[in-house]
């Protein structure tokens, strides 16, 4: 089974499903709401518990819903991809400190508190020295939005497994391309 998570001002897509679908026929795709960090996580968290004991979980974000998905995923020692994943939100997100954004998706208006990016600095904070379970990233080189050099760097230290595509955006469009990279890793066996 695989539980998306969409990134900032995004949401679940028909056509997200499908090339996930194409990956694993048991797919979850979980609407966040980013106006609360906490209630997100906490959301987050308990759908997490509650499928846990799936042999081929994995916990799958872009973006922003990487970050999520890499703190939640550390919790309950779940397998993760992270595709262009957000490491530090509390410093590219705080643009949205206080403001009301559309959604990229579904085009309604979001309100963010002014205190946004401080949530989740302190999110960020409450658990980065939770081990991580193994965690496989795809990155595209030309993200228009993160730094991509800096993830790679903080995949290398932390000897995660990474692969680099040198084309495509921040919205990643190689969903095909990693189909036997996601299979693979979820079916590997591995001791937490």
């Amino acid at each position: 089974m695989i539980i998306f998570i969409h990134g900032f001002r995004s949401a679940p897509t028909k056509e997200r499903y499908i090339e996930l679908k194409d990956i694993n026929q048991d797919v979850l795709m979980v609407q966040m709401d980013y106006t609360d960090p906490i209630g997100s996580l906490d959301m987050l968290r308990n759908i997490v518990k509650k499928h846990r004991e799936e042999n081929d979980l994995i916990l799958m974000g872009l973006s922003l819903g990487g970050f999520f998905a890499k703190i939640v995923g550390s919790i309950h020692n779940v397998k993760t991809v992270l595709i262009n994943p957000c490491l530090n939100p509390e410093e590219v997100l705080k643009f949205a400190n206080g403001e009301d954004l559309p959604n990229y998706k579904t085009r309604k208006y979001e309100r963010f508190s002014e205190d946004f990016s401080n949530i989740l600095r302190q999110i960020k904070e409450d658990h980065e020295n939770i081990p991580s379970p193994p965690i496989k990233v795809f990155i595209n080189l030309h993200d228009e939005f993160l730094n991509s050099n800096e993830t790679i760097e903080y995949m290398k230290e932390r000897n995660h497994s990474y692969r680099v595509f040198y084309i495509g955006g921040h919205q990643f469009s190689h969903w095909k391309k990693i189909k036997e990279d996601v299979q693979e890793f979820a079916n590997k066996i591995i001791c937490f």
